[in-house]
């Protein structure tokens, strides 16, 4: 079974085949900055996938991207997130064995959600051995399943003042040694149902920081 994979520089990207095309892969490392591979779900198992990233990080840094969402199992098939909690544990315990850094992506906003499932998503990744986690705020796009639920009531959105609240909730009761990579996000604006503030990244990102200096917060504040 071939995997694709792709390496991203700046607005470049170069696809190959894993594991047939896995030198021309490392050839191409060695000319880039930095290396982000995709598609990382096969990492928990097959030892040819993590030979070929233990490689490229040894030419420059891989970061590998998993994309957790949420650690309820209720609302990952809710989601077809497609694999078990246990899957996403022995990812990262592989990728950490062998010395490549994780970013763990999230998503704020899942349709059943409580504020206390997010924040017990947070806890959860306080114990494990990830460097980075992305928050990403959930967009409602056209064309989709959750577009017609949407639609029909079946689930609400959050308004920007409830984003930002939950957001500063999230950064407080998470471990200051996680980076950060990303606290909201742009959904294409042709596709983009709700919530239609998410389009105004800026400003946004303005308002969190303002309230973040009004709440006297930083990330790790509730962990003290």
């Amino acid at each position: 079974e071939s995997r694709e994979w792709l390496i991203h520089q700046d607005k470049g990207w170069l696809v190959g085949q894993c594991p047939g095309d896995g030198r021309a892969l490392l050839h191409a490392a060695g000319k880039l900055g930095r290396v982000c591979l995709f598609k990382a779900g096969q990492v928990h198992r097959g030892d040819d996938v993590l030979d070929l990233l233990t490689e490229l990080n040894q030419i420059k840094p891989v970061w590998i991207e998993l994309g957790l969402q949420t650690i309820h199992e209720r609302t990952a098939a809710y989601i077809r997130r497609g694999y078990p909690l246990s899957v996403f544990e022995t990812a990262v315990r592989n990728l950490r064995e062998r010395g490549i850094e994780v970013i763990v992506h999230t998503i704020l906003g899942l349709p059943g959600e409580s504020e206390e499932d997010i924040l017990a998503t947070m806890e959860y990744l306080n114990h494990r051995d990830i460097q980075g986690i992305k928050l990403q705020l959930l967009h409602v796009l056209k064309g989709t399943d959750l577009a017609q639920e949407y639609l029909e009531g079946k689930f609400h959105v959050y308004e920007r003042e409830e984003y930002l609240n939950l957001l500063i909730d999230c950064l407080e009761y998470l471990d200051p040694s996680i980076v950060i990579h990303r606290m909201t996000g742009d959904g294409p604006e042709k596709l983009l149902i709700a919530p239609l503030w998410a389009s105004r990244k800026r400003e946004v990102l303005n308002l969190l920081h303002h309230e973040m200096k009004v709440r006297n917060s930083w990330q790790g504040k509730q962990l003290q």
